[in-house]
This record gives C-alpha cells, sequence and structure tokens, in this order.
C-alpha cells in the first residue's frame, strides 16, 4: 500500500511492526557524547544532527544493535512543503540493502539500480565520491585540492571522511574522535613523505610538491655569540604530540649592515656556516620592502668584470653568476594610520608540469621584482596578499581565525592568499604561539625557503610600521 502524505511537522505513518528512522538516530544520538569541542577555539558546544550526515549516522547505528529489520521505513524530515520537488507525491522509503544520502536537509534514497550501477563502475576503477556531503567538521565538499580523508577513529566511525587540515587541526585541540568521541590512531603528517630531506638544498629552494598539502612548520627565536645576536630556526613538524620526529631544516641569522639595512643569511645548518648558505634576504632602511636572492653575486659588482673581458664565453659564465630573486615583500606604511598591517608579495610563477619557479636573474634596477610590482608588470609572476582581519568590538582588537594553530596575538601574525585566485585558501599561515615560537604553515607554489623568508621579514624590525 503506498504511503500516504503526512502532515506538516508529523511523522509519516508506516506498518505497525515498523521502526521509525528518527527513532533510530535519536537512539544514537543519546549514546553520545551530549558536549562537542570545537577545532577552532576549544569551547564546548552542544551537539547538532544538523552538523552531521544523517546518512553516517544511520549507517554507524545498523553496525551496532540498533538494526532495522524490516521490510520498509516512512522517512520525512522537514515541512512537507519545505524544499518539495515536482514529482514528490509520496513519502520517499528505506528498504534493506538500500543507504542515505543526505541533500539539504532532506533525505534521498539510493536505488538497487543506482547502488548497482557505483559498484560496476568501482569494478572498472572509476572513483566514486559517496562522500559528496563533504568534510564532518567544516561540512565543506571535498575537491582535487582539498581531498577526502578517512577518520582515523579507533572505534566504529571508519566510514567518515573529514579534510586533512580539519582533522589536524581537531586533533591539535581534542585527542578524540569528533564524532564518538572515542580514541583516535596517531596521525603522521604526510609532508614527511612527500618532501625530499636527503637533498635539503635542492628541498629548501624548490617549490612543495602541489599534492603535499599543507606543510605544517614552527619557527624558535635563538640567540647566539657574545653579544646576543637573535637568529631563527624553522623545524618541520613531526607526529602530534610529541618533537621526537621534528625535523630542522633551515636556521636563518639576522646581521645589521653599515647602511642600517638589515640582512638575513639563511642556511641548511644551525651555526649559518657560509658553506651551507642557500640564500639571502635583504631589506631597506624603513624596513617596509625585503627581496629574497640565491647565492648569486650582485649584477652590478660584475658589471666591472664583464667590462674587463673579451672572450663572449666569459661573459655567458659572468652571466649565469647574477644572483636570482626569488621574491620580494612589501609593507604599506601606517604609523599616521589606523589598522593592521598590509602586505603584498610577489615571487616568480612555477610550472606546474616541471614543478620548478621561473627564473628571474635581473640585470638592472627596472628588471627588478620591486619595481615590477609597483609598476604592476606582473608578466611570469605570481602575487599575493595578506588576508584582511575582522575587527571584533567586544574585543576591541583585529582577529583572524587561524584554527587552533596561533593562541597568541602579535602584529606578526598574518595569513597569505593569492590575489588572482583567493579559493586556493591560505597559502602561508604565520602566528605565535609562545614568546619565542611561532607556527608556520604553507603550501604549494612556495618553496621552503619563500616561506621561511616571507616570515622573517614579519619578524624584522620596521621603522614606517606599527
Amino acid at each position: 500500500m503506498a504511503a500516504q502524505t503526512p502532515e506538516v511537522g508529523s511523522v509519516p505513518a508506516a506498518s505497525s511492526a515498523s521502526t521509525d528512522v528518527r527513532d533510530v538516530l535519536r537512539h544514537y544520538e543519546r549514546s553520545l557524547t551530549a558536549e562537542a569541542i570545537s577545532p577552532r577555539n576549544g569551547d564546548a558546544s552542544a551537539v547538532n544532527l544538523a552538523t552531521f550526515s544523517p546518512r553516517r549516522r544511520a549507517q554507524s547505528a545498523l553496525k551496532t544493535e540498533n538494526t532495522v529489520d524490516i521490510k520498509s521505513v516512512g522517512v520525512d524530515f522537514g515541512d512537507e512543503e519545505e524544499g518539495k520537488e515536482e514529482g514528490d507525491g509520496e513519502v520517499d522509503t528505506l528498504r534493506p540493502g538500500e543507504g542515505f544520502a543526505s541533500s539539504g536537509g532532506q533525505v534521498k534514497v539510493h536505488s538497487e539500480k543506482t547502488v548497482l550501477l557505483n559498484k560496476e563502475l568501482e569494478d572498472k576503477g572509476v572513483d566514486v565520491n559517496d562522500d559528496s556531503e563533504g568534510c564532518l567538521i567544516c561540512m565543506d565538499e571535498f575537491s582535487a585540492r582539498r581531498k577526502a580523508y578517512p577518520l582515523p577513529c579507533t572505534g566504529q566511525c571508519t566510514g567518515a571522511f573529514v579534510h586533512y587540515r580539519c582533522i589536524m587541526a581537531w586533533l591539535g585541540q581534542s585527542g578524540s574522535c569528533p564524532l564518538c568521541r572515542g580514541a583516535c590512531d596517531p596521525l603522521v603528517l604526510q609532508p614527511m613523505q612527500k618532501l625530499e630531506l636527503q637533498d635539503m638544498t635542492k628541498m629548501a629552494i624548490q617549490p612543495v610538491p602541489l599534492d603535499a598539502g599543507i606543510i605544517r612548520c614552527y619557527v624558535k627565536q635563538v640567540y647566539r655569540g657574545m653579544f646576543k645576536q637573535y637568529g631563527y630556526e624553522l623545524y618541520l613538524q613531526g607526529q602530534i604530540g610529541t618533537q621526537e620526529e621534528d625535523k630542522f631544516l633551515l636556521a636563518a641569522r639576522r646581521q645589521v649592515r653599515s647602511n642600517m639595512t638589515a640582512n638575513y643569511t639563511i642556511c641548511t645548518d644551525k651555526e649559518c656556516t657560509d658553506a651551507k648558505r642557500i640564500g639571502r634576504m635583504g631589506s631597506n632602511f624603513l624596513g617596509t620592502c625585503f627581496t629574497l636572492y640565491d647565492n648569486g653575486r650582485d649584477p652590478q659588482k660584475l658589471a666591472k668584470v664583464q667590462d674587463a673581458v673579451s672572450s663572449e664565453e666569459a661573459v655567458v659564465q659572468n652571466v649565469f653568476q647574477i644572483r636570482e630573486e626569488l621574491g620580494c615583500v612589501t609593507y604599506e606604511p601606517n604609523r599616521t594610520s589606523v589598522g593592521p598591517r598590509k602586505m603584498r608579495v610577489v615571487i616568480p610563477d612555477v610550472d606546474e608540469e616541471g614543478g620548478l619557479s621561473k627564473v628571474v636573474r635581473p640585470m638592472s634596477r627596472q628588471d627588478r621584482l620591486v619595481t615590477r610590482l609597483s609598476t604592476g608588470e606582473m608578466k611570469d609572476l605570481m602575487r599575493f596578499s595578506n588576508r584582511e582581519p575582522v575587527f571584533r568590538e567586544d574585543l576591541g582588537a583585529y582577529c583572524l581565525d587561524f584554527g587552533g594553530r596561533v593562541s597568541m596575538a602579535s602584529v606578526k601574525n598574518f595569513q597569505l592568499i593569492s590575489s588572482e585566485d583567493p579559493s586556493m585558501g591560505n597559502i602561508l599561515q604565520f602566528g605565535r604561539v609562545a614568546d619565542d615560537m611561532f607556527t608556520m604553515d604553507f603550501q604549494w607554489p612556495l618553496s621552503p625557503f619563500q616561506a621561511f623568508s616571507i616570515c622573517l621579514s614579519s619578524c624584522d624590525t620596521k621603522l614606517a610600521c606599527v
């Protein structure tokens, strides 16, 4: 007998031996903890069924004692008129062997033909995305850039998927499963396997792989020497909760030149010896412009040598000795204005096929990155800017959402996004967690050297900026 249309807000009628799916979901909800820990700020908030997939809850309930062993179960979520489509004359029914699929508060039921079709596609090697509702933490959809990651739960939540970045932020605040509050397996960072840690120089200069995802690091401020000159050390974060697998990447030493400009030497060893130097970063007097270089030579110093040689081969060799510019960071002066810092970053474009940055070797001042940034000549360049923070009146300060990775307010905190494609998310995130420690998370198209240098520019003294 066909099911009749129920009244608004009522439970649809079913056979006397049937069990309402709502009761199944409610019974399963009572078995869960009544409060959830937010991955963003750690505050306790009530569990909301709207934030979790009804299909996943029903599937988990079927795995437990709450097994639906009836022929037909009526389903009705929400208002009758709300979300109604053409041809909706009857209430959808759930039959044995059929699964749920959430769609905007309504519940659709897979038919047997759909299940068989998905099985045939999977047998042929076609990827069938059965989790179209997205991540259960942020509720955003999965994509090629933000792929689905299985929930590392030791309990029965084996069919749930999340974003890798979301579960990392969640486990950084709470070690329990976000769905059942059970224990979770130790989560090892994927970039450890993606980066070529054997050749540190090559790894530090080249952009990280596109499929490496977010590279989670932290920066320590250290003091060395008789005069306590401070420097910085960059570490790749290992397994969450321990520092045994943390990997040292780069170190930077700050020096002040005779013209009162800052110069950072970046090396692959903690002592910052010249033999392990991979590049440097120089600034102007006001601290509003920073340029990233490799180990090449200054073209002005090579000009005299090039004029003295007569061999064409020697001239070509001298050209390849000229330093490359790997990036440029500028800050807008804000001493006389009100508001946070505004920074702009430009780096050479990256070849997605080869994964290498294009060479920018300026021979004159007009070809430098800072000049091209001011004139707007962006050919073969990638441009970024910091995300504008939001002013909160209750706190009386500008705020950004760092996903639990930053715990202290600082003018040095920032998030870098692409000026052409903001949908790529945070390309670089930097923030303070202690008096002498910062977190640094970055992804493609930046290299560890570029990301580290950009963060160092934020930490340097600026006469024209607050």
